[in-house]
């Protein structure tokens, strides 16, 4: 039997300031507005998550997923499963890879302009 007060139901447990945390590296600046605008979320209840005084709600667990993926989920539970670990690093590498293919275009571009000139 569980105990009452247990912090880990079976890895599902998420750590919001974790969120807050990714949240921060991927907006150096005015992280709780660009969160409230991806998210379709009011300013104040993002501001409430970036200072622990609330945590999202699980109807905002699915804009969080779909606006930053599995990997930001994965990476806010304190003991993911193994297999959504596996998930997590598939869909980190899968945009990993396409930010490299832009990069490749971007040097393939500049390279044309300098060759080109």
């Amino acid at each position: 039997m569980r105990k009452s007060g247990c912090d880990d139901t079976q890895g599902w447990v998420i750590k919001p300031h974790r969120w807050v945390e990714q949240w921060r590296e991927l907006y150096p600046s005015k992280a709780a507005q660009c969160v409230a605008t991806d998210l379709g979320a009011p300013l104040r209840t993002v501001e409430k998550w970036f200072s622990g005084e609330s945590k999202p709600s699980f109807e905002y667990w699915g804009p969080i997923l779909n606006r930053y993926g599995l990997a930001f989920v994965v990476g806010a539970m304190s003991a993911p499963l193994p297999y959504l670990d596996d998930l997590a690093r598939e869909d980190r590498k899968r945009r990993l890879l396409a930010e490299r293919q832009a990069i490749d275009v971007m040097l393939a571009e500049d390279w044309q302009r300098r060759v080109g000139s």
